[in-house]
């Protein structure tokens, strides 16, 4: 028996996980938020159909896919099976987001760490006025699953973000900052990696409309996401996007 309930008005598709892998009803209030990463490279679509197997007995409120999509699997009024500890998982949101690198530190997409840092800005809108806090226990009020069990999840490089995401998700807070806009089609990407560019904008993110004063015109394409708000990182993050 499939049983809706709330979920985040930015989620671009409704998967819901098989009542096997979740409990109904939380035993507490939603006071956490528990950023988990998948471990692999994955559409929203694709994380969403990993929990609606009944033998996974493991499941999250939320995915972030590599293609910038947020997908909603379990009600924010039930307790997903999520981060190895009953007591964090009835207190938190937990989401799984796509990493776009296999192995290493598990890098996660610019793109992704800014949905992440809008689905956090929407769930404690609607369910708290308090600012989060990492602290880097599970005291806080931003958690990872590493804290209760024996696992390489969330993955260095998400979890070396944290702090820079829960400042950001505080800042936004009290900003009132729109989400990002996820592209709907690809934009052409006409140059290549490795091509030297004169900058005429910079921002901070590939989606991000927050815009950077450079110390320098030139730079470098290292990287490239076709379809992005801003697709070319010059020299490697040191200049921006």
């Amino acid at each position: 028996r499939r049983i809706m309930g709330t979920f985040s008005k930015l989620c671009d598709i409704i998967m819901e996980s098989s009542t096997s892998n979740y409990t109904q009803k939380r035993n507490n209030s939603i006071k956490k938020f528990t950023p988990h990463h998948v471990a692999g490279c994955l559409t929203a679509a694709q994380i969403g159909r990993i929990f609606q197997n009944p033998n996974r007995k493991a499941s999250a409120n939320y995915g972030i896919g590599i293609d910038g999509k947020i997908v909603g699997m379990v009600a924010e009024e039930s307790r997903a099976w999520t981060s190895s500890s009953p007591s964090n998982d009835h207190q938190a949101i937990t989401v799984e987001v796509s990493n776009d690198q296999v192995g290493g530190e598990w890098h996660i997409s610019d793109l992704c760490i800014e949905r992440l840092i809008d689905l956090m800005v929407d769930v404690r809108k609607r369910t708290g006025s308090e600012l989060y806090i990492y602290d880097g226990s599970s005291n806080g009020t931003v958690t990872r699953h590493n804290m209760f069990t024996a696992t390489s999840c969330p993955g260095s490089y998400l979890q070396s973000k944290l702090p820079y995401i829960t400042e950001q998700v505080n800042k936004r807070l009290k900003e009132g900052t729109n989400p990002v806009e996820v592209p709907t089609q690809q934009a052409p990407t006409s140059r290549k990696i490795g091509d030297v560019v004169t900058i005429s904008g910079i921002y901070v993110a590939s989606n991000s409309t927050r815009r950077l004063n450079p110390a320098r015109t030139k730079g470098t394409i290292t990287k490239i996401i076709p379809g992005a708000k801003n697709p070319y990182l010059l020299d490697n993050g040191n200049l921006g996007w």
